[in-house]
């Protein structure tokens, strides 16, 4: 029992309390490194392995914080994730993630209170700044290159919904005067008033709007015109 240290004269780095805790405390250079590149892993559940059951809310398996204090622009990473292959791969299907996320549930649920699973959550806030350049905001960003060589297909986002009682494939939710998607030339289409969509020119002019059955278009030809004519 007691408490173990590891010091450097009067400051201990690490720290076994005998609560089965772990406390360790970094220099500005420290790090914890875990080499499984200069041999060859063989391991399949991970060369860091986290399996943590609980019953307390709000747990967590693993939590990252950073903290960025630069005062001058800088490009930080709360977490920084890649994999990466130069092999030649000469048979048998490859697959491979980036980042594989899965959120199951199958417990016969009595509860009348609401469920929410997310696979993916993601947000991004940049508010306060007393400057007027440019800020994007992207709370996700995806970029897919494919192959043109066999058959290639690149999918900047592929969306796979089935099961409930309504199922979207894309549900876009902005609030206020906003673009609900922009095309890649710059025209636009938008919702701002329910039961009205409206496409929008690259210049912001709005030039088709379907509106309860009513279809208002600018420069369009109308045909009943030409057969009074």
């Amino acid at each position: 029992t007691g408490v173990f240290s590891i010091r450097d004269v009067a400051t201990a780095y690490w720290t076994f309390d005998d609560d089965s805790t772990v406390d360790v405390l970094f220099p500005a250079a420290g790090q914890i490194t875990l080499d499984g590149s200069a041999t060859a892993n063989t391991t399949t559940t991970g060369v860091l392995n986290l399996d943590v059951t609980s019953l307390t809310a709000n747990s967590r398996a693993a939590t990252i914080a950073a903290i960025n204090t630069a005062t001058v622009g800088n490009t930080s990473y709360a977490l920084d994730n890649q994999w990466s292959s130069t092999a030649v791969v000469t048979g048998t299907a490859q697959t491979a993630y980036g980042i594989y996320n899965t959120a199951s549930k199958t417990g016969a649920d009595t509860s009348v209170a609401a469920t929410t699973l997310y696979g993916t959550y993601s947000s991004a806030s940049n508010t306060g700044s007393t400057d007027a350049g440019s800020k994007n905001t992207y709370a996700g960003y995806f970029s897919a290159t494919g192959d043109a060589s066999g058959t290639a297909t690149a999918y900047g986002l592929y969306s796979d919904v089935s099961g409930a009682d309504s199922n979207y494939g894309l549900f876009v939710g902005n609030t206020g005067t906003s673009i609900d998607i922009r095309l890649q030339n710059a025209e636009a289409i938008h919702n701002d008033t329910n039961d009205t969509i409206t496409f929008e020119d690259d210049d912001g002019t709005d030039y088709l709007t379907i509106a309860a059955g009513v279809l208002n278009c600018v420069d369009c030809i109308d045909f009943d015109d030409i057969a009074d004519s």
